[in-house]
Formats: C-alpha cells, structure tokens, sequence
C-alpha cells in the first residue's frame, strides 16, 4: 500500500474527542469575549505588546495538533 492509500484508509476527524469539554471551553470563551467587552471602557485605547506576546508571534508556526484548550491559553 503506496502513502497516498494508507492516508486514505487512516479515519482523521476534526471532530473532538469529547463533545462536553469543547462545549464546556465555549461557554468560557464567550464569557471571556463577554467580560472584555464589558470593560473595554475601563483600559487605555492603546497598550505596548508585551514581550511575550511579540514572542509567540515570532515563533515557528507549531507543526504537531494542540488541543483547544491548549490553543486558547
């Protein structure tokens, strides 16, 4: 078997493995999302990047899976 049938044989999903816990990580983004906006009158127009922040984005993009909730933190 070539990889090209292998690959087609493999069963991959983007599903999760567990439904409840990706719900349960929404509910929490949202209320997230929610509370920023809800304050956003309280914090300055504009903040320096954190070093950190600069950092990641000047990382290598990540070549293996992360779970969602590994993704949002």
């Amino acid at each position: 078997m070539d990889t090209f049938q292998e690959a087609m044989v493999t069963d991959e999903t983007l599903d999760p493995s567990d439904w409840t816990e990706v719900q349960a990580l929404s509910h929490r983004i949202v209320d997230d999302a929610i509370g920023y906006l809800r304050d956003i009158r309280d914090r300055p127009v504009w903040r320096e990047m954190p070093v950190e922040v600069r950092a990641f984005f000047n990382a290598p993009m990540p070549r293996e899976p992360a779970s969602i909730a590994d993704v949002y933190s």
